[in-house]
């Protein structure tokens, strides 16, 4: 008769301690993944060889100003 098997309590359904830890989870997540492609991102940009040259072969020079 007051057996609560198979039932959930009413506290039960809110949890706001459960929520906010699985809020956080997700977020930590979400700028785990952030900040790895980011770092990924750096790697790639460092591993392209910078094109200081000009078309013709010539390095580009600064014009002298006297």
């Amino acid at each position: 008769m007051g057996s609560t098997r198979g039932r959930r309590r009413r506290s039960g359904a809110r949890d706001p301690i459960g929520s906010a830890l699985t809020g956080l989870w997700a977020l930590g997540h979400v700028l785990s993944l952030a900040l790895l492609g980011t770092a990924v991102q750096h790697q790639f940009a460092a591993s392209v060889p910078s094109r200081t040259t000009a078309l013709d072969g010539t390095h580009p020079r600064t014009p002298h100003t006297s």
